[in-house]
C-alpha cells in the first residue's frame, strides 16, 4: 500500500511514496528505487480484499495506465508516466513475469573472490587496519566458500572488515 497509497477513511489512508515524493520535491520525473522487489508479496485487508504489490507496480509500469494513473488518497488522475523505475531483484525467477515483461532486465554476476580480496585490501587500507588484519580477511574470503558452501557476497567482506576493525581495537587481555 505504500507504493499506491490508501484510500481516505481509511486508519492508514496515505498517498503513495511515488506520489508523495513529486509532490514533496514538485518533480515530475523522479528515479524509484524499489529493492528486492523478488521479495514482494500480497496482502490482505481485515475483510479479506487482496492486494498485490506486483499488481499495484503494474499500474504504474504500464505507459497507459500510468498516464491517467487515479490516486487512491486523494481521487484525483495524475500522470505517472515520467517516473524512472529501477527494480532490484536477488532472484529473477521470483519476480512475475508481467512485472519482468515491462522492465529492461541487467543481469549483474556475482563477485569472484578475486574482487572482494581486491575491495578487503582496498578498503582495509583506508579504515587504517593492520596489513595482518587485512591479510586474515583476504585469506577468510578465500577460505570460506569451501567451509560455508555459498558463495561470499560484498556485505560478508564488509562484515568481516567490520569484526576485523572490532577485533584490532580491543585492549589485548594477556600476553604471552
Amino acid at each position: 500500500m505504500s507504493l499506491v497509497g490508501v484510500e481516505r477513511g481509511w486508519s492508514t489512508a496515505q498517498a503513495g511514496h511515488p506520489l508523495d515524493v513529486m509532490l514533496s520535491k514538485k518533480m515530475a520525473n523522479p528515479l524509484i528505487v524499489v529493492d528486492e522487489v523478488c521479495k514482494a508479496k500480497s496482502v490482505t485487508s481485515t475483510r479479506g480484499a487482496t492486494h498485490a504489490f506486483a499488481d499495484a507496480l503494474l499500474s504504474l509500469l504500464e505507459p497507459a495506465t500510468a498516464k491517467a494513473w487515479n490516486c487512491p488518497y486523494f481521487r484525483v488522475r495524475f500522470d505517472m508516466s515520467h517516473i524512472s523505475w529501477v527494480l532490484t531483484s536477488n532472484t529473477i525467477e521470483n519476480v512475475p513475469e508481467p512485472v519482468r515483461n515491462r522492465c529492461q532486465v541487467i543481469e549483474i554476476t556475482d563477485l569472484t573472490v578475486e574482487q572482494l580480496q581486491g575491495f578487503v585490501t582496498k578498503k582495509g587500507a583506508e579504515i587504517g587496519l593492520s596489513d595482518a588484519a587485512v591479510e586474515a580477511v583476504v585469506m577468510a574470503i578465500a577460505r570460506a566458500p569451501a567451509v560455508t558452501k555459498r558463495r561470499l557476497s560484498l556485505r560478508d567482506a564488509v562484515r568481516m572488515l567490520e569484526r576485523a576493525e572490532m577485533l584490532e581495537g580491543r585492549p589485548r587481555i594477556h600476553q604471552m
